[in-house]
């Protein structure tokens, strides 16, 4: 009984380990990801504020030269479509993240509730043994109040025959204890 409770103790601390080791992976793919979206956005900031001063200088630009409108035209093409991108992956990432933390938050339940139940056997292991040892020492107990008995009428039986046997020693000695008193 105390090797199954000392097992199940060496499961419920490996279980809470290896349960902390998952959730700290998943918390540092979580981290990875927010540093990604944070790099996107700020990429995402920069290319928009590109793009405006792009629009800017190319209004001007427009109005004296008509040759570099397709050229300009293209880059703002390409920069929106990147722009674009980018918000397709900020959006994607976002979606995984919420998806990964979903899961993270079902497993992290699912561990709580595997070591509830293993505090639990162990709470019930506990006790069964507690009241197992609660009744080998209630017999033991009862068997050494008989042999307590057993000792006292047994010394009670010696000290009487004792008794009679030096009855006389002890009547003769007491007679001359009171003639010396007198």
């Amino acid at each position: 009984m105390k090797k199954l409770l000392l097992i199940l103790l060496a499961g419920l601390i490996c279980s809470a380990v290896l349960a902390q080791q998952a959730d700290t992976i998943l918390i540092k793919e979580v981290k990875a990801l927010r540093t990604d979206i944070t790099k996107l956005q700020k990429s995402t900031k920069s290319l928009s504020s590109q793009l405006s001063t792009l629009k800017k200088a190319h209004q001007e630009d427009l109005k004296s030269i008509s040759g570099d409108l397709d050229e300009k035209s293209e880059k703002i093409a390409a920069i929106d479509s990147r722009l674009n991108e980018l918000k397709a992956s900020l959006d994607e990432h976002m979606n995984a993240s919420g998806t990964k933390l979903d899961n993270l938050e079902k497993w992290t339940k699912q561990m709580a509730m595997i070591q509830f139940i293993l505090f639990g056997v162990l709470f019930l292991i506990l006790l069964v043994l507690i009241i197992v040892n609660r009744q080998k020492i209630n017999k033991s107990f009862i068997n050494l109040e008989s042999k307590v008995d057993n000792m006292k009428e047994s010394l009670n039986l010696e000290i009487n025959q004792l008794l009679n046997k030096h009855e006389e020693d002890i009547k003769a000695l007491k007679k001359d204890l009171e003639s010396k008193k007198k």
